[in-house]
């Protein structure tokens, strides 16, 4: 261990007159000034005592002791209260610091300092405490702690340029009575500081304010900055705690590369900005940072790293979850964004699908080029059924984001059909629709249906008039709402091709028959303007024709349009009472019978209901719209007519046609009636039957 030993002496005295507060009074030389409580005009009231500069070549040098030697004088002992800068009480000398420098040659009443530290200087008086000796008081290194000896080191480079010192109330009238000069009478009062000449304190660089971990923004700059700290292990209780920089280089580089990227820092600055978007974007990026302090002495931080790469953007579905919601109103998405670095999303999308569709067919409902955490799709978006949803988020790096599904039953009309329609006579109706359970068509204001099924197409049996239709398609879904309707616009222009000619023979039955040039197998059959019959031959038998009506044939081609034939009037002979099976019998005339003027008794009602409304003096009632029609005869068979009566029994149990010669057409069931048998003679049939509803119409294209 080299010590070494230096010498700071007292090299201004002064004081401030109570007398004069606004002026300094230098006393540097005169040997002596006195402090009293009871101060007059004539006596000082605040002094100081300044020393010569701390060697600044001695901030980084590790203290060994420090010693105080003056000259105690003229008499008591010296006493000065807390607020002073020195004082001797039981053999202790105190030092007080101001903690802010100030300037003693302009030092007044209303500036000095009013913020002091004390620091002690623990130790004995040499020699007894009598008139004009000198005061020694040390510092060593086994007086003191050692965070006394480096707050003491500290304090001298900072502020030990003079030290205060005051009056202050006491029982001694006289309390301070220092002198300039020593019992040598030559030599000023001074402190002497031991020092270790063979230690230089150093330090360590140390991160003050720097990304070190986690994520950071390559987009944006990145500050970071350091300081210096004292290296313990050669000493910590140095003079100064500050430590300048005389030189510092930022390296960094990405984790995967073998060569750091270096920054020269200008200066004492003790900071780096990294531009925006130097750093690239996912990965990981490496740094540290060497510096050497202005002592000379280098050192190097730890090797830090932090990610550039953002991290995932996790989305939590809100609603609808597991809910039922109406197809028929506006359906509002709603979700949340949760991410490791903290950073919103880039973008979001949002899809649907079915659950019987494979993770291939997620269809999109928006795509947002910002974070939106909700969205409403519009009335009639969705199928009715399970519908599956999602959100896809993207992090700044647009890398997406797990998936998080969830579902919920969508239910309501399916969206109206798309409708597409041939512009010919008898034209044949496409469509495409959801979920379709049923469906029915409509021609301008003809409606056909419902029919059950999943069809999509439909030709319509009727001819559309030369001009402009529209065509409707509307559909029943799974929870049994229809849709709106889809419509078709077309105009149509019949183009017809060979002539139809159209002859009839009238009987029980109106024969038809006719001919065409044309090669097709498709007519309709026309009484009195109604289609009565569909069939692929060229004659047709109107069972249901009863008096005189007009015919007229149609031939549809295969392109949709068609030839109509010439009208005919036919009048069916009829003049008795026939019966027949309704499909595919021929008929058999019923000459006699029982009951009078062989005529046959009708029974019609309609059903409705009655009932009494209160304060009504009449009832009320109501129909549902059903009726029933009855007929009651007797058919007789003479005992010739054998096989007309056994032709008769087989019709037992069918459904049967009835004409009466009044011209009634009457179909039924032929489920009952009452025998009697004139033995040699004739068997008779009475019955009552009752009206069927049937289609007048006869399909006979098979």
């Amino acid at each position: 261990m080299a010590q070494r030993t230096i010498k700071l002496y007292a090299n201004k005295w002064g004081y401030v007159a109570s007398s004069s507060p606004s002026s300094v009074i230098d006393i540097s030389n005169k040997d002596h000034f006195s402090l009293y409580r009871n101060t007059d005009k004539s006596i000082p009231s605040f002094g100081y005592v300044g020393f010569q500069s701390f060697p600044s070549n001695l901030s980084k040098k590790r203290l060994y002791s420090m010693k105080a030697v003056f000259k105690y004088g003229d008499g008591g002992e010296i006493y000065i209260s807390s607020e002073s800068k020195w004082y001797i009480h039981s053999g202790k000398l105190g030092i007080e610091i101001a903690e802010s420098s100030f300037n003693p040659s302009t030092l007044v009443w209303s500036n000095r300092p009013s913020s002091i530290t004390s620091y002690w200087l623990i130790g004995s008086k040499t020699g007894t405490a009598g008139k004009n000796e000198n005061i020694e008081c040390t510092m060593s290194g086994d007086s003191i702690t050692d965070s006394q000896r480096s707050e003491m080191a500290a304090a001298f480079l900072r502020t030990l340029t003079a030290c205060l010192f005051c009056a202050s109330s006491g029982d001694l009238q006289r309390e301070v009575i220092p002198y300039k000069t020593l019992i040598d009478g030559s030599t000023a009062p001074y402190i002497e500081i031991t020092y270790d000449d063979s230690v230089s304190i150093g330090s360590n660089i140390k991160v003050a304010t720097a990304p070190t971990s986690g994520y950071v923004n390559p987009r944006s700059s990145t500050s970071f900055s350091w300081i210096y700290e004292k290296d313990k292990s050669s000493g910590y209780d140095c003079v100064s705690n500050d430590f300048g920089q005389s030189s510092a280089t930022f390296y960094w580089k990405k984790s995967s590369d073998e060569t750091y990227t270096s920054i020269p820092i200008s200066g004492a600055a003790k900071n780096v900005s990294v531009p925006a978007n130097t750093f690239p974007a996912g990965t990981t990026i490496q740094w540290y940072v060497v510096g050497t302090d202005d002592g000379g002495r280098t050192s190097q931080t730890p090797v830090y790293s932090f990610s550039t790469a953002a991290g995932q953007v996790s989305t939590t579905l809100i609603s609808p979850i597991n809910s039922i919601e109406s197809n028929n109103q506006p359906i509002r998405f709603r979700w949340r964004y949760s991410s490791a670095d903290g950073f919103a999303p880039n973008r979001c999308d949002l899809w649907w699908k079915l659950p019987t569709e494979d993770n291939n067919s997620w269809h999109v409902i928006v795509e947002s080029s910002t974070a939106i955490t909700e969205y409403t799709t519009p009335a009639g978006f969705f199928p009715a059924g399970e519908i599956q949803w999602l959100v896809h988020a993207y992090n700044i790096d647009d890398v997406k984001g797990p998936d998080s599904k969830a579902s919920f039953i969508s239910y309501g009309a399916p969206a109206a059909p798309v409708v597409y329609a041939e512009a010919v006579p008898f034209t044949t109706v496409e469509w495409q629709a959801d979920d379709q359970q049923a469906y029915q068509i409509k021609v301008d204001d003809i409606v056909y249906g419902p029919y059950f099924g999943t069809e999509k197409i439909f030709s319509i049996p009727d001819k559309l008039e030369d001009g402009e239709h529209t065509i409707g398609v509307s559909v029943v879904g799974t929870y049994g709402l229809w849709s709106e309707w889809g419509t078709a616009t077309v105009t149509v222009q019949n183009v017809p091709g060979e002539e139809i000619v159209l002859g009839g023979v009238p009987g029980v039955d109106n024969f038809l028959s006719w001919t065409t040039a044309e090669e097709t197998s498709d007519f309709l059959i026309f009484r009195d303007g109604v289609q009565i019959g569909h069939t692929a031959r060229t004659t047709f038998a109107d069972r249901y024709a009863s008096g005189e009506h007009s015919y007229q044939v149609l031939n549809r081609l295969t392109d949709g349009n068609y030839s109509e034939s010439n009208t005919v009037t036919l009048e069916t002979t009829a003049a008795g009472t026939y019966i027949t099976e309704r499909v595919g019998g021929e008929w058999l005339e019923i000459k006699y019978s029982k009951m009078d003027m062989r005529d046959p008794e009708y029974e019609v009602s309609a059903d409705g209901s009655f009932y009494h409304l209160a304060g009504d003096e009449w009832p009320s009632g109501s129909l549902s719209g059903h009726k029933e029609s009855k007929v009651s005869f007797s058919a007789l068979f003479l005992a010739e007519q054998e096989t007309e009566r056994k032709r008769f029994e087989s019709l037992l149990g069918k459904e049967v046609i009835l004409k009466f010669r009044d011209g009634t057409v009457f179909t039924t069931v032929l489920n009952n009636w009452k025998k009697e048998l004139k033995k040699l003679s004739w068997t008779a049939y009475s019955f009552t039957l009752q009206r069927i509803e049937t289609e007048d119409y006869v399909d006979d294209t098979t």
